[in-house]
């Protein structure tokens, strides 16, 4: 899931077990628990650090479906309280979460606080392509 965010993977990793794969920002591996059938997990100074499980079991659209209409509206989702964008790189990936723009690329992170409205609007428009219209206002973020 490339899409998961936060410790998550930046590109697939194959499915197959134990198999470390390296990207940009860490090495991650899919592996078997007695519990949760198999485990996303990401190698740490500590030993591995789970992720995510998951099981092979059918996805079915309905199930998709739920799951995102679940996340964009129920009140106390994460989702709903922060201003999330997320833009993969070749060899890393941007991502911005409400006013703090970190960027990971060869395994190296820069972290920019933004510091006002209009460098937020500047960032949303330069660095993730969307270019918002007047009505839309984050002054509230700082």
């Amino acid at each position: 899931d490339v899409g998961f965010g936060g410790p998550g993977t930046y590109l697939p990793v194959p499915f197959e077990l134990d198999r470390e794969d390296e990207q940009s920002h860490g090495t991650f591996r899919i592996t078997q628990d007695n519990v949760h059938q198999y485990l996303m997990q990401k190698k740490t100074d500590d030993g591995w650090f789970n992720i995510y499980d998951f099981n092979l079991d059918t996805v079915y659209p309905a199930d998709l479906a739920m799951s995102n209409f679940f996340t964009s509206t129920f009140p106390e989702s994460h989702f709903r309280h922060n201003l999330i964008a997320a833009k993969h790189l070749p060899n890393g990936r941007i991502t911005l979460l409400n006013k703090t723009l970190t960027t990971v690329v060869d395994k190296k992170t820069l972290i920019q606080e933004i510091i006002n409205h209009n460098d937020l609007l500047m960032v949303m428009k330069d660095t993730f392509g969307i270019r918002l219209e007047n009505e839309f206002n984050f002054t509230k973020l700082f």
